[in-house]
């Protein structure tokens, strides 16, 4: 999913979504994250095994935000759970575009 402008993302959103395995949010501000649960069942963001959607326990489940607040959303509330999962925009122009 691409965001080119969100502010908040409600709880349970993305859950039970098992093939996620990206979330680009571009605004130049913080998107608050209602709940730890937004990216429940989300196998690719847990490392959950499911021989289906998730063969081989892969967390490779990536948040995308601009660079210079990759350092804030690996401390702000909620988001902190996914701190390994963040990536800035700018590195990744083959996925961001």
């Amino acid at each position: 999913v691409d965001f080119p402008s969100v502010t908040s993302i409600a709880k349970s959103v993305f859950q039970n979504n098992y093939s996620l395995v990206r979330v680009i949010l571009r605004s130049e501000t913080i998107c608050t994250l209602a709940n730890i649960s937004t990216f429940s069942n989300c196998y690719h963001f847990h490392g959950t095994v499911n021989k289906t959607y998730n063969p081989e326990g892969l967390q490779d489940g990536y948040i995308y935000v601009p660079s210079a607040l990759v350092g804030s959303y690996k401390t702000a509330t909620n988001w902190v759970n996914y701190a390994s999962q963040f990536r800035a925009i700018e590195d990744y122009p083959e996925i961001c575009g």
